[in-house]
């Protein structure tokens, strides 16, 4: 996550992003895909001990 975040900001200061696009969408998207990754199949529900 914080290579990926790194990077990102690293590109945008250094004004990598000069191809066009919606950086702010581009975030969005990168770090819905890193949340994403970071789930647990089932952490959702009610941890049990039994």
């Amino acid at each position: 996550m914080t290579a990926w975040a790194n990077g990102f900001l690293t590109m945008e200061l250094g004004g990598m992003f000069g191809l066009g696009g919606d950086v702010d969408r581009a975030w969005r998207w990168g770090l819905e895909r890193m949340v994403a990754a970071l789930r647990t199949p089932g952490a959702d529900a009610e941890f049990s001990t039994e």
